[in-house]
């Protein structure tokens, strides 16, 4: 099997060779620790309570992502998984294979990056197996400094030394009954045109989809300009035997809405065999429902087969929504669960700070007009005004044209209410508070910071 190796030339699969070969588990954890400190993403790890037992070659049979995706290691021959059989991983001194990987290359205007994620199997040492869970950054770029690599599981800083790119972070897992990964990688992702069995085409580059954060890679520059971007990855992911749901979203928002709303979640069987539904709900929010049909009215999927979860949003008295589409099938993970949220609120804009010109003490300024506009979708009342904290005495609320904030005022989806502040300082000094508009709206209170200079 040939494989290429980013970065560098290709290379047989099976003669390549890694300077930590030799390294033990535990030093080689130590090693890594300090390297991977550049790597920030939200707190996630794979679902290591649907890790597979371990093989006779002492690797898990399988590690499911937070998804529900599990994937078995790649080695059935196919183009889909690089020509790798298990003869790469049965050498036990410098034998390989690959759960999953995503490749990439990132074309700039300073140069081009070649970018590898992966879950990878290998040895230690003879005949100590472990797994590890890589992102490799190399390339070279026009201009030497520290450059920004925002991708599906957070964001590396990239040092470019006189130009050239040569970043590994490696974590290791921990090998037992529930194999422990502790790296970035929440979800696989996986080709928008995955092919049954598989989460991509091997070498073949596709859009691709089940990114934690985004979905693409995005370079920017020392002083945080894009330079580069793409959305095209070679996926490499083979699904472990059985049935396999594939959902098409995480999480749905119906949004800030008044209206009735509908919202789907694609669900597709990437497994080999049939994947059955043994209940599909919502559970939490009255307000959102699932509707009696597509998946929740199909028993079972075909291999390659999708239907769709429907949901429907009826606004009720409730602000804010929150529920979790719940599935129960015979896959690995036997429960996935999506997050449903909707709103149905005022939203108070209003903003953020307004500064006064200095003044004398003893004087008082004229009065200024602080607007408050409701930008929701229901109307918004007004349940409290007041200077709240810091140099409170040194601010008072005026009369003025209307309509005004105060309290039992409402005001109509896009409408707008109007505040008057002026400036009566009685000491010298910065002086600074804060004007607090109470409403019934989420972000209540809504908090303007008011600054004047006293002289």
């Amino acid at each position: 099997m040939e494989r290429k190796t980013l970065g560098q030339e290709t290379r047989p699969h099976r003669g390549r060779r890694r300077s930590w070969v030799r390294l033990t588990f535990a030093t080689f954890a130590l090693a890594l620790g300090a390297a991977t400190l550049t790597m920030t993403s939200p707190v996630q790890a794979l679902d290591n309570t649907n890790t597979g037992p371990l093989d006779p070659r002492g690797f898990p049979t399988y590690f499911t992502d937070d998804s529900g995706i599990s994937l078995a290691v790649c080695e059935d021959g196919s183009a889909n998984c690089l020509g790798a059989t298990d003869a790469d991983l049965a050498d036990t001194t410098d034998g390989e294979g690959f759960y999953w990987m995503a490749t990439a290359t990132l074309p700039s205007t300073r140069g081009e990056l070649a970018v590898e994620f992966a879950l990878e199997g290998a040895f230690s040492a003879p005949g100590v197996p472990f797994v590890f869970e890589r992102l490799r950054v190399r390339g070279d770029l026009t201009q030497a400094g520290t450059y920004t690599l925002q991708h599906p599981y957070g964001s590396t800083a990239l040092p470019a030394t006189g130009g050239n790119v040569n970043l590994t972070r490696d974590v290791p897992c921990v090998l037992s009954a529930t194999s422990t990964c502790s790296g970035p990688i929440g979800n696989f992702l996986r080709s928008t045109s995955a092919p049954v069995g598989y989460l991509g085409g091997g070498e073949v580059a596709t859009a691709v989809t089940g990114g934690r954060l985004r979905n693409d890679l995005v370079l920017r520059a020392p002083n945080g300009t894009v330079i580069g971007r793409t959305n095209q990855f070679a996926i490499v992911g083979k699904v472990a035997p059985g049935p396999s749901a594939a959902l098409s979203a995480s999480a749905v928002d119906f949004g800030n809405t008044a209206a009735l709303r509908r919202r789907s979640v694609a669900i597709r069987n990437l497994g080999e065999t049939a994947l059955s539904f043994a209940d599909i709900r919502v559970a939490g929010a009255r307000t959102i429902r699932l509707d009696p049909t597509g998946c929740a009215a199909t028993a079972t999927l075909a291999p390659g087969a999708t239907c769709r979860a429907n949901l429907t949003y009826r606004p009720g008295t409730a602000r804010s929504s929150t529920a979790s589409l719940v599935i129960d099938d015979n896959t690995i993970a036997a429960t996935h669960r999506v997050l449903v949220q909707a709103r149905t609120a005022a939203v108070v804009s209003a903003p953020r700070s307004v500064r006064f010109t200095a003044r004398r003490v003893g004087t008082d300024s004229r009065a200024r007009r602080i607007l408050v506009d409701n930008t929701g979708v229901v109307p918004m009342r007004v349940t409290g005004v007041s200077l709240t904290g810091g140099n409170a005495g040194s601010f008072e609320r005026r009369a003025g044209v209307g309509p005004l904030c105060r309290r039992g005022a409402r005001v109509r989806p896009g409408g707008t209410c109007a505040v008057y502040v002026a400036f009566t300082p009685r000491s010298f000094g910065l002086k600074t508070t804060n004007l607090a508009v109470r409403t019934n709206a989420l972000t209540s209170p809504d908090q303007v910071r008011l600054t004047g200079r006293a002289r």
